[in-house]
């Protein structure tokens, strides 16, 4: 599978103001920001093999990192 870099559109919600989402597959990361929402980051945890797909929902915790604002919330 070759690793991409996927900016998606950005969406102008009418509560919150533009939201982006990237997914950046080598690194493992998917971030999501907004004007109105902190930065939230879910990151494959290091050692962990790039998979084609994961079901949402269904990665098991310790194999992923999470940070929202800079702030860790498990992992």
């Amino acid at each position: 599978m070759s690793s991409h870099v996927f900016d998606y559109v950005p969406v102008d919600d009418p509560l919150l103001g533009r939201v982006d989402v990237r997914l950046d597959e080598k690194a493992g990361e998917l971030i999501v920001e907004g004007e109105a929402i902190p930065r939230a980051v879910v990151r494959r945890a290091e050692g962990t093999p790039l998979e084609s797909h994961v079901p949402i929902g269904t990665r098991d915790t310790t194999r992923v990192t999470m940070t929202v604002a800079g702030a860790s919330l498990f992992g």
